[in-house]
């Protein structure tokens, strides 16, 4: 268990999640316990992941990527956590002193700590794997396309499209989702910003999605991202 001021380790899947949370927001607030949650500025995307290191103390980082960076100059590193501030250390008795910001510098974190949205009337369900989402996001940047596409296939699956509600083009990339349900009969095609799921962490996701928000739940740790649906053009 980590204390503050005692000397301890970061895993690199701890370091990983932070910087695929840096993606996020470049903010990052922690609060006791062993899980991390962030939420972009506009609030259309949050996270949260369990972690195998637990904290004692609550604190703020108010330019994460930056944070990262000095983390990097270091060779398997070790961190002491104080009341207010973080000191990094390297071999050869090498060390950086990162001060945590004032809470009120992220205030929207704060409030927000943990609190992620409700699934009601779940539409969609379907498995995706990281290199269907790697093929999406791809395919998505080489036609320009904007949004990824959801709704019921032919068969009484679930297709997965590269779609652009401001753009007529006829270019599309899609796929038949693995597992996938369709659990209303009123269920309409859903558009979600693909740059939003561009930012999720590497691997095989289960995805649940009601007409507000997708729940992308990733299949071997325990993380959840939840995305805003965008609106469709009328």
């Amino acid at each position: 268990m980590m204390k503050t001021a005692t000397t301890t380790k970061l895993s690199k899947r701890t370091l990983d999640l932070f910087k695929n949370f840096s993606a996020i927001n470049a903010n990052l607030y922690i609060e006791p316990g062993d899980r991390i949650y962030t939420l972009t500025q506009s609030a259309t995307m949050c996270a949260e992941a369990k972690i195998e290191e637990t904290f004692d103390t609550k604190f703020g980082i108010f330019d994460l990527p930056k944070f990262l960076g000095i983390v990097s100059l270091f060779n398997n590193p070790e961190f002491e956590f104080d009341d207010k501030f973080v000191t990094v250390y390297g071999q050869d008795n090498s060390k950086v002193k990162f001060y945590y910001c004032e809470l009120k510098l992220i205030d929207k974190l704060v409030k927000n700590f943990g609190k992620a949205p409700k699934l009601k009337e779940v539409r969609y369900s379907f498995d995706i794997s990281a290199k269907q989402i790697s093929e999406l996001t791809r395919a998505s940047s080489v036609l320009s396309l904007k949004n990824i596409s959801i709704e019921a296939s032919e068969n009484s699956g679930v297709t997965v499209s590269i779609f652009d509600k401001e753009n007529s083009t006829p270019n599309s990339y899609a796929i038949e989702a693995s597992n996938g349900t369709v659990h209303s009969e009123d269920a309409n095609k859903i558009l979600i910003y693909c740059e939003n799921v561009s930012k999720i962490y590497s691997g095989d996701y289960r995805v649940d999605v009601t007409d507000n928000v997708s729940c992308w739940t990733h299949k071997t740790i325990d993380l959840k991202y939840y995305i805003a649906n965008d609106t469709i053009k009328e």
